[in-house]
């Protein structure tokens, strides 16, 4: 007997027998077809996977073990437990008190949903504040981008002087002149930027750097924390074009698929970029759109690092749902250990400091102003 094909024998691309390749059952076929090559050809780590969540997280707690972070995988091992333990604030020596322990782990989905929700509170009340301080240094910031105009302005009209027809183009005063002009436009776009603010809106930009998922060292712990360095020199590139000098406000998240795609959402109140123009500056691609439902953004911004089916549904209860391979999710716990995966810029600093000051919470590794997260 012959053994079943993985994959149909019909390359990549063509329609396969007795449909027509213009039919719409025909590009379906084509593009299952070619998902499924594309997953085959991906490193091992890097395939989400069918899985139950206890065999997941048992297998999840053992490759954390293969790392050398064994705390942390007993951490695991143990979270959602009942522990019984003394009272110890009653005075009663018999007095005996039940805890549900958790772990604290980013990759843990019960743990990192309390997380999320939490940040997501704190988040709604500083955003809220945004308008107003964004309003309170928009003076400051016209100011500055205005002494930066002139003084480019400047520099252009003195590199002017010194230039001649016959040096023109090779002369040191020639390239000299070209970056004065550049800072010039900057600086000139700068200044219509802030002194339109009244217009800015929130924007949710997504910036998702290509990666190679056939390279095994991509999703290691070393190989996802180089990763997370990268993406935030390309998430600087964006914030040059739509961050005003400063004056508009960001929240940005790192978020890890479940097959191992790193990528950056961030909460933008600041001027309009057409999507072509930021993804220039970034060399990456880069998604813009509006914000139409502030809180809908803010859930997109903040959501879990570690993308899952969540606790909502049936996968905590039992059921099997497709997830991140266990290697890939040990390997993003070590990787994500003290790096800082949530950032604030602007006045959403001052939005967050604020928040925090008044509600007393502690920023907690690798996440600004959310508790027990590592």
């Amino acid at each position: 007997m012959r053994a079943p094909r993985r994959f149909s024998s019909t390359p990549v691309g063509a329609a396969p027998p007795g449909l027509s390749p213009s039919t719409p059952a025909a590009s379906t076929h084509r593009a299952a077809n070619a998902r499924a090559v594309a997953a085959s050809t991906r490193a091992p780590a890097a395939r989400p996977r069918r899985i139950g969540y206890e065999s997941w997280a048992r297998r999840v707690a053992t490759e954390l073990d293969s790392l050398g972070a064994v705390k942390k995988a007993s951490r695991l091992r143990a979270c959602g437990t009942t522990l019984v333990t003394a009272c110890g604030a009653c005075g009663d020596s018999y007095a005996h008190v039940a805890v549900v322990a958790d772990c604290g782990l980013r990759v843990c989905p019960l743990c990192a949903r309390m997380a999320s929700e939490k940040a997501q509170l704190e988040a709604s009340r500083a955003v809220a504040l945004v308008p107003e301080l964004v309003a309170r240094g928009i003076g400051a910031a016209v100011a500055k981008a205005g002494l930066a105009w002139e003084k480019a302005s400047g520099a252009v009209k003195h590199w002017s002087s010194r230039l001649t027809e016959s040096a023109k183009g090779t002369s040191y005063a020639s390239k000299m002149l070209d970056a004065a002009e550049g800072r010039r436009r900057a600086a000139r776009r700068r200044l219509s930027d802030v002194r339109g603010s009244r217009a800015w809106r929130w924007r949710l930009v997504t910036v998702s750097p290509q990666w190679t998922p056939a390279d095994p060292a991509e999703v290691t712990a070393a190989g996802l924390r180089r990763r997370i360095v990268e993406l935030w020199e390309r998430w600087r590139a964006v914030w040059q074009v739509i961050g005003a000098g400063g004056a508009a406000a960001a929240m940005a998240h790192v978020e890890l698929s479940s097959a191992g795609h790193l990528h950056i959402h961030a909460l933008v109140y600041g001027p309009w970029r057409a999507a072509p123009e930021v993804r220039a500056a970034a060399g990456c691609i880069v998604d813009v759109r509006a914000v139409t439902d502030l809180a809908g953004g803010l859930r997109e911004a903040l959501k879990y690092s570690l993308k899952g089916p969540g606790v909502r549904g049936g996968w905590i209860a039992g059921e099997p749902s497709t997830v991140a391979d266990p290697r890939l999710a040990a390997a993003w716990q070590v990787a994500s250990h003290g790096a800082q995966l949530v950032r604030h810029f602007g006045p959403m600093r001052a939005a967050m400091a604020h928040v925090e000051g008044v509600e007393g919470v502690e920023g907690v590794e690798g996440v600004e102003g959310v508790e027990g997260v590592e």
